[in-house]
């Protein structure tokens, strides 16, 4: 018992030994009264003198108490080892149970909630207008902070009595907390220096008009003003009592000339005077553009209006809205757009490090609200000024330069693949080189999907791809990218071997003789065809997978290795299992006029048909099965194909 709590074992000590006090008492008055002899060591009355049922009815229920209040310490110990740092079962705010949830879990779970709610609105009015505002325009929030401050006290009380008792009765009756709310004064001012800019109303004869790009101003005299201050008054005695129905705004009649007319006048000629140059770099820095707005165009979206402060003073306010200039700004966002690209590495085994084989680069996407800002900023700028930059949000690659192997779970090798390519044509060597270095040193997240197809991009010339030999239908023929498959073979066995979840692989129409070469079995290849037919795999565990790619030229062989961290598992791939042989096809003679008489190329190989299954087993450290999949393929049986001058008799047999 040396690890349970003393208190409590000193309290369970008190509560038995008083019961036992309780209960002799209760016995030695009986028998004092009734002259019944006791136990000299206990006190209590010897057979066969036992007590008449009320004493021991009384007896019992002393003994009950006690119980019952070993039971409530008990409770209390487990709900406070249980429940430590974490809210009662029972509290609950906002509709929201809290129960179990640390005080910021609580906060964000109220907040959440409150994100998501359709947040109540506030009715402004005067005479038959009326204006809608949420509550979070009026500054009005919930304070989770202190909501959930208070659901984690409730039903904690000191003592362990006292703690029991408290976390009983919150466990069976519950306990709403009710979240105070905050109030920025500061969001209602706003709110309605905006709405004062519609109910006021100058008089006759006067203020500001845009006509064209001329701008014309004369005294005026106003004749209604939106009260601010009165009207802040009323709204504040809304929010003070919880009420949600229409709150009328004071507005009164007066008289007065309207302050600022001058000034006002004077940045509507700025902004008429001469137009604005947009102005933006592409990624590289080099410039673009230049866009302008005319002065015509401005005027459209000048917007004058007047509004009166607390102080019931009325004056002019010269503005500009962009916000047509939105969808222009969007349209010319594809061409101002990059996306960030990752950096690619090697893992330098000696040093357990990572080393940079491809820079990352950073992207940016347009702000088209940050854009709009400036143009508003520039607008009553003075002529030589009005110059407004394009502004962007840059985006940071998530494999940036700088990022550390260790930190990313990429500490060993933990899967490799090697195939041979001896025989292949100048041209096929060439696509082999550039498709590994489309896969080398790319980083696949936890969970993430690799995509062979996603990575080799469009097969384009432009891009350095090649015409070389291609399986196309029933035979093999030329195309762009003759090769890439010994690349997508490679990757798929490593990935086969390292245990990897197999997404989405297919095979050959028929067996291969590169795939089979230094004595591999069938069974193991991954033809790829852009778009339609693609090599995928999941990186199944919680590190992150850094696939290093390399050519060997000298020994005709191509290389995958797989980096992260060994979580233990054992991968078990059995001897192909082939069946249903088929002998290879009768050779065919084709007619190639470049060739000489008596000249002969071979372009397709014989191969036999069969089906041909290859299974997999794959257990975690403790030797308990992950998963155990089967690789199926169909190989055609295949005939060699031989090509010879158009007059070679064999054409003819």
């Amino acid at each position: 018992m040396r690890n349970f709590p003393q208190g409590l074992i000193q309290s369970y000590r008190a509560i038995i030994t008083g019961l036992q006090s309780c209960a002799a008492a209760v016995c030695r008055r009986y028998t004092s009264v009734h002259r019944i002899e006791t136990c000299d060591r206990c006190k209590l009355p010897l057979p066969p003198h036992h007590p008449p049922w009320p004493i021991r009815l009384v007896v019992l229920a002393i003994w009950a108490a006690g119980l019952m209040a070993v039971a409530v310490i008990t409770l209390a110990l487990v709900g406070t080892r249980l429940y430590d740092g974490k809210i009662l079962p029972g509290v609950s705010a906002l509709g929201i149970p809290l129960g179990g949830l640390t005080e910021q879990e609580a906060a964000d779970a109220m907040r959440a909630a409150l994100s998501s709610a359709v947040q109540p609105a506030y009715t402004l009015t005067y005479d038959d207008r009326t204006w809608e505002v949420t509550a979070d325009e009026l500054g009005i929030a919930v304070d989770v902070e202190r909501a959930a401050a208070d659901a984690a006290r409730a039903g904690r009380a000191d003592g362990l009595v006292n703690g029991a008792v408290a976390q009983a009765l919150t466990w069976l009756n519950g306990e709403q907390v009710t979240p105070g709310i905050s109030y920025d004064q500061a969001a209602a001012v706003a709110v309605l220096t905006a709405i004062s800019a519609d109910v006021n109303q100058a008089g006759a004869g006067g203020g500001l008009t845009v006509t064209g790009t001329t701008v014309q101003a004369a005294p005026a005299q106003t004749a209604r003003v939106l009260d601010i201050a009165a009207s802040l008054q009323a709204v504040d005695a809304a929010i003070a009592s919880g009420g949600g129905g229409p709150i009328a705004l004071v507005v009164h009649d007066v008289s007065g000339e309207v302050a600022g007319l001058d000034e006002a006048a004077a940045a509507l000629n700025t902004a008429l005077a001469a137009p604005i140059t947009v102005t933006a770099e592409d990624a590289f820095g080099n410039p673009l553009g230049p866009w302008t707005i005319t002065p015509e165009q401005i005027a459209q979206i000048l917007d004058v209006r007047m509004v009166s402060g607390l102080d019931g003073q009325v004056s002019y306010a010269v503005d500009a809205d962009f916000s047509p200039f939105a969808a222009y700004l969007e349209s010319l966002a594809d061409g101002l757009i990059s996306s960030p690209v990752d950096g690619r590495f090697h893992f330098n085994e000696a040093t357990r490090e990572l080393e940079m084989i491809q820079p990352a680069v950073g992207g940016r996407r347009l702000d088209v609200q940050a854009t709009l800002d400036e143009l508003r900023r520039v607008v009553f700028l003075p002529a030589d000024q009005r110059t407004a930059r394009m502004q962007f949000t840059y985006i940071q690659p998530t494999y940036h330069n700088n990022i550390r192997a260790a930190d990313l779970g990429i500490v060993e090798k933990v899967a490799e693949a090697v195939t041979s390519f001896a025989g292949s044509d100048p041209n096929r060597r060439i696509n082999i080189a550039l498709a590994t270095s489309k896969m080398d040193g790319v980083i696949i997240g936890p969970g993430e999907e690799f995509s062979f197809n996603r990575l080799l991009g469009d097969l384009e010339p432009e891009e350095g791809w090649v015409e070389s030999h291609v399986i196309f239908a029933d035979r093999t023929g030329t195309g762009l990218g003759g090769g890439v498959c010994q690349v997508s073979t490679t990757i798929f066995r490593a990935a086969f071997s390292g245990g990897f979840t197999i997404i989405e692989r297919h095979p050959h129409g028929y067996r291969v003789g590169f795939y089979e070469q230094g004595g591999f079995p069938p069974g193991l290849d991954a033809a790829i065809f852009t778009p339609e037919r693609d090599f995928r795999f999941q990186n199944d565990t919680p590190y992150h997978l850094l696939i290093e790619a390399s050519v060997y030229p000298g020994a005709d062989q191509l290389a995958f290795r797989f980096y992260s961290t060994n979580t233990g598992r054992i991968v078990e791939i059995e001897t192909p299992r082939v069946a249903n042989r088929i002998p290879p096809e009768t050779p065919r003679f084709e007619a190639n006029a470049s060739l000489a008489a008596g000249e002969v190329l071979q372009v397709d190989w014989a191969a036999e048909g069969a089906d041909v299954n290859v299974g997999r087993i794959v257990r975690d450290a403790n030797g308990s099965i992950i998963r155990q999949d089967n690789i199926f393929t169909h190989y055609l049986p295949w005939g060699a194909i031989y090509q010879v001058n158009p007059n070679d008799p064999r054409l003819n047999q």
